[in-house]
């Protein structure tokens, strides 16, 4: 049965707010693995390049979460009470949009130079092409939408092909990234029982979903398909802010497990290396980076510490020291007499 004309806006406003809250969590993640960049990754390690990205990144991130923000103000408290109409678009709404769109394309372009530098240069390409469509046809969108401030706009011919279209490149993009990342980064598994630990498990499926860039793609992919089979509803909209949050955290991610891998808490054996030159990411074999002073099994690093010479039924409580985590063990007052 077909919904009237109130129900469809309630049911709108109802999907933008469910996006609006994954969106401000999204956000969140982005907060701390901006400050974790900043403060843990790039110090002596990337260029001045990759930081400035970070950084534009971060900025973009949060006007748009302000926009957004900016614009749910105004359908649930503004014009609630009157009775919210969905289809008319906010300035802050479409500049939530344009922003997602540029925020893709960095994040794409970034990419674009990474496989190149790698020597795929026909991956390269493509992502670059793809990316330059997206933000052109995905301004053009926003240009569109800007000038309408009606999302019945999206009815007329061309502006829908022009709204799939960017829709279509950016989710091609998306597919472009994750075969560069499956086709360039090898995964190691020495010991593939290690795997099905919990700890390993989930190490796994960060590499596979996160790093990897399989999920951006997959909000991509779904973003593009409910706009052609459901245009009328705003759940395309929803998907594709939350799509560019996931965008952005993903590749903040990547960017962050340089550090963490190095952590002797996470498998190894399970989990890839990364180290850095410069602004190129480099992998190579995780057994050859084993600090000294561990052993390796096959789950986890296990510390080894220097006992103490000092038999254990002559020893007195401790009394200070150094440190009470040195690996020589603790240090013991001498007796008074």
């Amino acid at each position: 049965m077909a919904l009237t004309e109130e129900e469809q806006s309630e049911r709108d406003l109802g999907t933008m707010f469910i996006a609006y809250i994954f969106v401000m969590m999204a956000y969140g993640f982005t907060v701390f693995q901006t400050y974790f960049y900043y403060s843990k990754c790039s110090k002596s390690t990337d260029g001045w390049v990759l930081r400035a990205v970070v950084g534009t990144l971060a900025v973009l991130d949060t006007a748009s979460s302000g926009m957004f923000s900016h614009a749910m103000y105004y359908y649930l408290i503004i014009t609630y009470m009157e009775g919210t109409d969905m289809d008319v678009i906010t300035k802050p709404l479409c500049a939530t949009l344009l922003l997602s769109i540029v925020c893709f394309f960095i994040v794409e372009m970034y990419h674009c130079i990474r496989a190149w530098q790698e020597g795929h240069p026909t991956t390269s390409a493509a992502i670059g092409f793809l990316g330059a469509a997206t933000l052109a046809l995905g301004t053009a969108m926003s240009v569109y939408l800007f000038e309408a401030r009606d999302f019945g706009v999206l009815e007329q011919t061309k502006v829908k092909a022009i709204t799939a279209a960017a829709l279509g490149s950016s989710a091609l993009a998306g597919m472009a990234i994750v075969y560069f990342q499956f086709s360039d980064f090898r995964f190691t598994c020495t010991d593939c029982s290690a795997a099905s630990s919990t700890r390993g498990l989930i190490d796994k499926i960060n590499m596979l979903v996160l790093r990897r860039g399989v999920m951006p793609a997959v909000f991509q992919l779904a973003c593009f398909v409910l706009l052609l089979a459901m245009p009328w509803e705003k759940y395309w909209l929803a998907l594709l802010f939350t799509s560019a949050k996931s965008h952005i955290n993903c590749f903040f991610y990547l960017l962050n497990s340089r550090e963490s891998m190095h952590a002797t808490s996470l498998d190894t054996t399970v989990m890839d290396t990364l180290t850095m030159d410069s602004n190129r990411l480099q992998w190579r074999d995780s057994m050859s980076s084993v600090p000294q002073g561990f052993q390796v099994t096959t789950s986890t690093f296990i510390p080894t510490r220097a006992t103490s010479s000092i038999p254990s039924t002559k020893r007195r409580p401790w009394r200070g020291g150094d440190d009470i985590h040195d690996v020589r063990g603790p240090t013991f007052a001498p007796r008074r007499h």
